[in-house]
């Protein structure tokens, strides 16, 4: 370290040996013995070694990215069947606009009906189901029906396969809607 240091008063790295608050390099600078000085520069570099390997160590987890995920797999015997929500974006029956009319009004008269004439199948489970199985739903999209949306009456689902699900054909009777030959 000597050689590197003129540890003379007033020389700039002197000068911040002896008044950093690092402990190292001032006990170096004024250690009395050769022994003790050389036990300190050991004792500096090993830690600054240590503080370096660290800070890379950190900074390569840091930027890896890595994620924990952990999974359980859970056979259960029924599960609860989600609700399915059906809107039809052609919403308004032409022929059912009065001429002055209110928008909110005319949605809910005019708008999308799930009845026999638009839900030509439904089957949950294999069973026939009916438009009634149905709640009405009023949304930005208009006239929207539900499937099993009573939160009090869910639907369990215990037989696994597409033929056990719920089936549905709907007519969304473009030309009845849109009021033109499409």
């Amino acid at each position: 370290m000597a050689a590197y240091c003129s540890c003379q008063d007033g020389a700039l790295d002197y000068e911040y040996a002896s008044s950093t608050s690092l402990h190292g390099p001032g006990n170096i600078i004024n250690a009395k013995r050769p022994a003790h000085r050389a036990i300190w520069v050991v004792l500096f570099l090993a830690a600054f070694s240590v503080a370096v390997w660290q800070i890379t160590e950190r900074f390569v987890a840091y930027f890896s990215y890595n994620t924990v995920t952990s999974m359980k797999v859970e056979f259960k015997d029924e599960l609860d069947f989600p609700a399915v929500t059906i809107c039809n974006f052609n919403n308004l029956n032409v022929s059912a606009i009065p001429a002055n009319f209110d928008l909110a009004d005319l949605t809910l008269n005019a708008g999308f009906v799930l009845d026999e004439a638009t839900l030509q199948e439904c089957k949950w489970r294999g069973k026939r189901c009916y438009a009634d199985n149905f709640t009405h739903v009023f949304t930005s999209y208009g006239n929207c029906w539900t499937f099993n949306g009573d939160d009090k009456k869910r639907l369990k689902q215990t037989i696994p396969g597409s033929g056990n699900g719920l089936y549905l054909v709907i007519d969304v009777q473009q030309v009845r809607v849109q009021g033109s030959d499409v």
